[in-house]
């Protein structure tokens, strides 16, 4: 995810932080969404 994030940035995409402070945060919103998908009420696995 950073390397993309970086990317994106090097070909002039205006971000709103630095690459790897934006994929840490993505990538723990995932996990948290997962979790929740995962574990929550209804799931049968």
């Amino acid at each position: 995810m950073r390397g993309h994030l970086q990317r994106l940035q090097t070909a002039g995409f205006d971000l709103p932080g630095d690459p790897a402070v934006l994929s840490s945060a993505f990538n723990a919103l995932m996990e948290g969404f997962c979790a929740v998908c995962l574990t929550g009420p209804g799931h049968n696995g």
